[in-house]
């Protein structure tokens, strides 16, 4: 969205932004001295709007942190100013089961979000309790800073959640994962996960769907490996492990396909290294009635 700024979270609860121009790479913008800013380690942010007003050009930034807020920012690059617009408390105690929930407001830190396909207002966070809660930048708007977001949740991962990522094709599909060593394919609009998925790797760090197939995704696992899925071949097990079973490595933090070349598939290590991966043509292709398989998969595992 902003090609000469980067948003970035710190350990120390400020969202900072800095401008990498070819003159310049320094920092523009930090929330540190900002009323209402977070007060431990932020775990994600996310670029979401942008405005024109006069010569100045505004933009909207979402954070998430371990002290259990979501703040929505409103940054300034020119005049390099950065204010809170909202501000949630995430539930103490979101419950297990899922469902709807109560007002009640604590500390349950966040530990990953996301947003459905074409929808801005809506959006996904995973706790470190292992709660999955369905949250809206709607939710008691006007009211006081410490207003729960929460309008649903989903089944809980027993432990934390690493990961939530929604399908580019589809706007109720989601998946989640976590140290319970299982990734869900979730339903914006059940409690309970379409499919869940047990790969017998230790902990799922992070998840990435295909940008060109429609049932294709990849998880990165704690025991060294990358697990590609193809639900239209297998709805268990994956079809590809990178590397093959039986090499001892250092766990897998992210995994990551590249947006504008699917066919490349990054992996990031523990100790520092990157892979880049290069997929099969049958991975990058989409196939016939894929769309429609993916919709049929909600259809059967919802009933």
């Amino acid at each position: 969205m902003v090609l000469q700024c980067v948003v970035i979270d710190s350990f120390l609860g400020e969202v900072k932004v800095w401008h990498l121009t070819s003159d310049s790479k320094w920092l523009v913008i930090s929330s540190a001295l900002e009323v209402g800013a977070h007060k431990e380690p932020v775990t994600m942010v996310k670029w979401l709007s942008s405005q024109q007003v006069g010569s100045s050009r505004s933009y909207q930034l979402i954070s998430l942190a371990g002290d259990g807020c979501i703040i929505m920012w409103k940054a300034d690059i020119q005049n390099k100013k950065v204010e809170v617009l909202q501000r949630f408390a995430l539930p103490a105690s979101p419950g297990k089961g899922g469902g709807l929930l109560s007002k009640n407001t604590g500390s349950c830190g966040g530990t990953c979000l996301a947003f459905p396909y074409q929808d801005k207002s809506t959006f996904i966070v995973g706790c470190e309790t292992g709660s999955l809660l369905k949250c809206s930048l709607r939710a008691g708007a006007g009211e006081t800073w410490t207003n729960s977001p929460v309008i649903f949740s989903f089944q809980s991962h027993h432990g934390p959640v690493y990961d939530v990522q929604c399908s580019p094709y589809h706007r109720n599909l989601f998946l989640s994962c976590g140290t319970n060593s299982a990734c869900y394919l979730h339903s914006l609009l059940e409690s309970q996960p379409l499919l869940s998925l047990t790969p017998s790797c230790g902990y799922l760090f992070s998840a990435s769907w295909s940008p060109s197939r429609p049932c294709v995704f990849a998880l990165a696992s704690q025991q060294g490996h990358v697990l590609i899925y193809d639900l239209m071949e297998n709805k268990i097990n994956p079809v590809i492990e990178l590397p093959n079973k039986g090499k001892k490595l250092p766990a897998v933090f992210c995994v990551e396909f590249n947006q504008s070349r699917p066919h490349l598939l990054a992996s990031g290590y523990a100790q520092g290294k990157v892979d880049i991966w290069h997929v099969s043509s049958k991975l990058k292709t989409q196939q016939i009635h894929e769309q429609e398989m993916l919709n049929t998969i909600m259809e059967i595992f919802n009933t």
